[in-house]
């Protein structure tokens, strides 16, 4: 047992500490916000039902799930993060094929949650719970692209490296394009967009990038998108044409927001107004709604404190391929908090896109850390590791120096 706690101390003296209760905060926070969803009226059905009361409140199955989600994440943050980032990005070839693999089942045996029209879902045998490959697909893709941008090297503006990396990044976006998810396709293109750009691509590539998907826009509707698709940017432009389903949840959504005021109707008086997958895409909303707009500003600072931290170990890597694995999640979080946000302020359409740590979703939280393990890794694996090489950091220039304790 005293091999045990002595195991614990060092790690946590190792790793970075303020990322991680950063993490657990916004956890933390995300379970308090799950916690009052579960009290509305609205959440008294299906799999939102009580199962049973805990000091008067109600618990029902994905608050349980998501507790889970948050403690295996946990986990296994802090055994990837014990693993030096290198031996991980080594594996590449295992876990691409193992990402890849899970999408492609999707399309033969892809379930839909009941409140999205996309086959995204694989169902666990034997304890019936969702999983979504294409958040373990997120990890897959950004241990694989640091590596291709690590080994373009000078040759990382070159026409021909240009586009095989083009392809690259293209691959994932295909792949959950496929499922119909619109929002997750669309975070795999601001991670790549961004580990691009941080790698130092020219900015008159991003220029003809752009320029070729303002004219490829049309023929992308008429022949690309799906019904159900085009209908998410119709209703988002014109929400009164669907009172009763997308534009009813955006409305709702900004209504709860703006119900809450200042500092919030509280967790008794919360919950009155009907908004479908409040626990999920709409979480921020019930911030907003329970605790005003104190509560939706410290959710914001949290994810930026987060955004800080990461942008910060990735200054401290050791090598491009350390800095392009913390970028990759950086872009990750961001993408997906400034998503999310937007749809519930009615500045995007509703594309199913979770907040971080926040939103309930299992597959969603416990990849996200697992991509935090990595960014400890990072931090861990760049680091000086004992006395002399922390001071020959510091004192290039001199050979031996005593340690004075």
């Amino acid at each position: 047992m005293k091999k045990v706690f002595g195991a614990i101390g060092n790690y946590f003296r190792e790793t970075d500490k303020l990322l991680l209760i950063l993490c657990l905060f916004a956890c933390g926070y995300g379970l308090l916000l799950l916690l009052i969803t579960s009290q509305s009226p609205f959440m008294q059905s299906g799999s939102t039902a009580a199962l049973f009361k805990i000091a008067g409140f109600s618990i029902n199955r994905k608050m349980i799930v998501q507790v889970g989600a948050v403690l295996l994440g946990i986990i296994a943050a802090i055994i990837i993060s014990n693993i030096d980032y290198e031996a991980i990005t080594a594996c590449w070839w295992i876990i691409a094929p193992i990402a890849v693999g899970l999408m492609v089942m999707t399309y033969f045996f892809g379930q839909d949650t009941g409140a999205a029209d996309d086959k995204a879902w694989l169902i666990i045998p034997g304890i019936g719970i969702g999983f979504q490959p294409s958040e373990l697909l997120k990890i897959a893709f950004i241990i694989t692209f640091s590596l291709h941008l690590s080994h373009s090297g000078e040759h990382l503006n070159d026409p021909l490296n240009l586009v095989l990396l083009v392809i690259h990044g293209m691959i994932p976006v295909g792949l959950v394009a496929l499922q119909g998810d619109d929002g997750t396709a669309l975070v795999f293109v601001f991670i790549f967009l961004a580990m691009m750009f941080t790698a130092g691509v020219k900015l008159r590539y991003f220029v003809v990038g752009l320029s070729l998907i303002v004219v490829a826009i049309p023929l992308f509707w008429t022949y690309v998108l799906k019904d159900f698709q085009k209908d998410r940017f119709m209703i988002f432009l014109h929400p009164e044409s669907d009172p009763l389903n997308l534009g009813l949840q955006q409305n709702n959504a900004r209504m709860m927001i703006g119900s809450g005021q200042l500092t919030g109707k509280g967790i008794a008086e919360s919950g009155s107004i009907k908004l479908p997958e409040r626990e999920n895409d709409f979480i921020f909303s019930v911030a907003g709604e329970t605790f005003g707009f104190l509560g939706t500003l410290v959710l914001i600072l949290i994810l930026v404190a987060i955004l800080l931290r990461i942008m910060r170990i990735s200054s401290m890597a050791k090598d491009s391929v350390g800095s392009y694995l913390c970028i990759g999640m950086f872009a990750t979080l961001m993408a997906q908090t400034f998503i999310n946000i937007g749809m519930n302020i009615c500045l995007m359409p509703v594309i199913g896109v979770t907040l971080p740590f926040f939103s309930a979703g299992g597959s969603s939280t416990s990849t996200l850390f697992l991509g935090i393990g990595l960014v400890l890794s990072v931090y861990i694996h760049s680091r000086p590791k004992t006395y002399q090489e922390k001071l020959h950091k510091r004192y290039p220039g001199r050979t031996q120096i005593k340690n004075p304790i």
